[in-house]
């Protein structure tokens, strides 16, 4: 099986906590949603289309030292075109200083193909960014070569970061 990594890194990043709602709290890396996003978004796939579960799996590696701070925020309230989404309320949310992750891929050769094309030449169809559509990220992905990977079974591992599973 081949796998792919590269850097997901920016200025800010917010990866909610779903056990929060009034003050928004953030993971220390991103969730295989936000991986999801910001590989769809570098290969032009709609944040409706949740195909890219099915064909890929990831693993992160944390590769910076882990600060938040609070930022203020605004939201809507209500649905888009309704009454009440003219109102905003200000509310605070936890982001991640300086994020940087190394996120390792593997699945369809031919979808890591087109990963790798778009990440080495630096450029991605939708803006990524690190959680939140505010916090842009980086599209220097400092993205390796596709390299051959195996399956391991039954070794304890020490890892730095969330890995795939079964796949190091």
């Amino acid at each position: 099986m081949k796998v792919l990594s590269f850097m997901m890194h920016g200025r800010f990043a917010h990866f909610c906590s779903p056990y929060t709602n009034v003050y928004r709290l953030t993971q220390p890396c991103p969730t295989k949603t936000a991986i999801m996003g910001f590989v769809g978004s570098v290969l032009g796939i709609e944040k409706d289309d949740l195909s890219l579960y099915q064909k890929i799996q990831c693993g992160v590696e944390i590769c910076n030292e882990y600060r938040t701070i609070s930022m203020p925020y605004l939201t809507r309230q209500g649905f888009p075109g309704s009454a009440a989404n003219k109102e905003s309320s200000r509310t605070s949310v936890e982001v991640i200083v300086n994020p940087k992750y190394r996120v390792y891929v593997t699945g369809n050769d031919e979808l890591l193909l087109r990963i790798y094309d778009l990440m080495i030449q630096q450029k991605s169809v939708f803006t990524p960014y690190l959680g939140l559509a505010q916090l842009i990220a980086s599209t220097d992905f400092q993205i390796s070569e596709l390299v051959e990977g195996e399956l391991t079974e039954g070794v304890d591992l020490e890892v730095n970061g969330a890995f795939i599973r079964q796949v190091h």
